[in-house]
């Protein structure tokens, strides 16, 4: 990357909340987080094509979760929801946004410090962006991923 313009020190201002409480058999879970960020470098080259670097990058996220407290064979479940929007402004002054969406149940194994996650995300870049994607390289559009994943800790 070679910066063409903007600075190498950005500025960002970020917060979390996080409310976690345990009833009964339920541990609900709530976040919500914002991030700003500006001052980013523009006119970003990579080999054959121009990314148009934001200048200025918003984005938010609520997430809820729900874990229940009980054992069901080796472990215990749970079920989490989470939207997040990132809105950034380019080097032409247009806005472009990303919304995600993302629905995961993940199993948590007792005593083993490990669990399996599976889920899926639906990422939907606005016209904006998938307009200023398009140079014959790539294009962005609405997709879905699927993710399994298995973790363990030692």
């Amino acid at each position: 990357f070679n910066a063409k313009s903007g600075s190498i020190n950005s500025k960002s201002f970020d917060m979390d909340l996080i409310f976690e409480e345990k009833l009964k058999t339920f541990v609900p879970n709530l976040q919500m987080g914002y991030s700003n960020t500006t001052d980013l470098p523009t006119g970003m080259s990579v080999k054959n094509y121009t990314i148009k670097a934001p200048v200025k990058a918003t984005g938010y996220y609520a997430q809820g979760s729900l874990l229940y407290d009980r054992y069901i064979f080796i472990g215990k479940p749970s079920i989490a929801i989470r939207y997040e929007t990132d809105e950034n402004t380019n080097n032409y002054q247009t806005k472009a946004k990303i919304n995600r969406l993302s629905l995961f149940f993940i199993y948590y194994i007792d005593k083993e410090s490990a669990k399996v996650s599976l889920g899926a995300d639906f990422i939907n870049p606005d016209a904006n962006l998938i307009q200023d994607t398009k140079n014959g390289y790539t294009t962005l559009k609405d997709y879905w991923d699927y993710t399994l994943a298995l973790q363990t800790m030692f």
